[in-house]
C-alpha cells in the first residue's frame, strides 16, 4: 500500500498544472501570438474596436513586420477588448499583454512590466516647455448658472467650493480619469484645511462629455472632467458662443499627462530579457503603430514619450489613497 501511494504521489507531481494555475513570472513565457489591449466601448478613448482590427490589418502588412514577427516565433498579431479597466489591469500585472492602450492611472496601478512608448496628442493641447516629450492637459471644476458660485468673485468662489459640494455632491468622469476624478479631488483639497473634502459625494457619467452634459441639463451644480471637452461638447451642440451664460471654471487642476499606448518591456532595451530580435520586433511595431496613426484619417497624433512623465501621477494617486484613508478615519 505504501509503495502504491508513492507512485500515485510522483505520477501527479509529473502532471502540468493548467494554465489557469500557472505562477506569473517577471519573464512570461514567450507566445506565438502578439497581443494588443484596449477597453471596450470606453467613451474617453479615441479610438474603438474598428480602428483596433484595421491597425492589425496594417501592422500585419508590414514586410518588416512580418520578418521580425517570424525571427520571433510571433505568428500572428491580435486585439483584446477588456470590459472594464480593472480587467485590462489585470492582464497587465500578469504580463498578458505585449502592447495596451491605457489610461495614465491604469499605467498606475497596474504592477507589469510595461514601459509608455507613445502619448495620444488631442488638438490644442500643450507640449511641455523643457523639451522632456510629454504632452500634457488638465482636469476643471466647473458650475452652472443655477450654483451660486456662478456670480461670485473668482477667489470666493473657490473659498465657498470646497463646502458646496460637500452638500451638493460633484459630477465626475470616472474612478480612472485622472483629471476627471483624482486630480480634481486634490484640487478640491488644496483650497481646505477645515472641509473633509475628499469625502465629498460623486456621480460618476462615464465621460467628459456626459458630465458637462450633466451640470449645464442641472442634474449636478458643479462637475469636473477634462478641460479640452468643454468647448468640443459646446460646440458640438451649436452652445460655445454661449458659454460664459452658461458655466464658470471655478478651479483647474495640476497638468496630466495624456494617457500613454505602453509596450511589455521584453520588446524593449530596458528588459534584461531583451535580446537583438525582441527588440528588432519592438522597434518595427511602434514603427508600424506611429505609422498607422500619421496615414489614418480622424485619429489623434501620437508623441513618443518614456516612464518620466506617468511618475508623477503615480506620485498623486498615492496622495489621493493617503488622503482619503486619512478623512476616513478622521470622521
Amino acid at each position: 500500500m505504501t509503495r502504491l501511494m508513492l507512485y500515485i504521489v510522483v505520477l501527479l507531481s509529473c502532471v502540468a498544472r493548467p494554465a489557469c494555475c500557472q505562477p506569473v513570472t517577471d519573464n512570461p513565457v514567450p507566445r506565438a501570438t502578439f497581443r494588443i489591449g484596449y477597453i471596450r466601448q470606453d467613451p474617453e478613448s479615441v479610438t474603438t474596436a474598428g480602428v483596433f482590427t484595421r491597425l492589425v490589418d496594417f501592422l500585419t502588412d508590414q514586410d518588416p513586420i512580418k520578418a521580425a514577427m517570424a525571427a520571433n516565433g510571433i505568428e500572428r498579431v491580435e486585439h483584446l477588448s477588456f470590459d472594464t479597466h480593472r480587467l485590462l489591469i489585470e492582464a497587465m500585472d500578469a504580463n498578458q499583454l505585449d502592447m495596451a492602450f491605457c489610461t495614465a492611472l491604469d499605467y498606475a496601478y497596474q504592477r507589469g512590466n510595461y514601459e509608455p512608448v507613445f502619448q495620444v496628442r488631442r488638438a490644442g493641447d500643450p507640449h511641455s516647455s523643457s523639451g522632456d516629450r510629454r504632452v500634457w492637459h488638465s482636469g476643471v471644476i466647473f458650475v452652472s448658472n443655477r450654483s451660486p458660485l456662478f456670480h461670485m468673485p473668482a477667489e470666493a468662489a473657490r473659498a465657498a467650493l470646497p463646502e458646496y459640494v460637500m452638500t451638493h455632491g460633484i459630477a465626475m468622469v470616472g474612478s480612472s480619469s485622472a483629471a476627471g476624478y483624482v486630480y480634481p479631488y486634490l484640487a478640491l483639497d488644496a483650497l481646505t484645511t477645515q472641509v473633509p473634502v475628499m469625502n465629498a459625494p460623486s456621480d460618476f457619467r462615464d465621460s467628459s462629455s456626459e458630465v458637462i452634459k450633466t451640470v449645464i441639463n442641472g442634474i449636478y451644480d458643479v462637475g469636473a472632467c477634462d478641460a479640452t471637452a468643454i468647448p468640443e461638447v459646446l460646440k458640438a451642440h451649436g452652445l460655445l458662443e454661449h458659454k460664459d451664460e452658461l458655466i464658470r471654471e471655478i478651479q483647474r487642476t495640476a497638468p496630466v499627462p495624456r494617457d500613454p499606448i505602453v509596450m511589455n518591456d521584453r520588446w524593449l532595451p530596458s528588459s534584461a530579457y531583451s535580446s537583438n530580435q525582441t527588440l528588432l520586433l519592438g522597434r518595427e511595431m511602434l514603427r508600424g503603430v506611429g505609422g498607422f496613426f500619421r496615414e489614418t484619417a480622424g485619429l489623434p497624433g501620437l508623441d513618443r514619450t518614456s516612464r518620466e512623465p506617468f511618475a508623477e501621477v503615480s506620485e498623486n494617486l498615492e496622495r489621493f489613497r493617503a488622503k482619503r484613508q486619512e478623512t476616513e478615519f478622521s470622521r
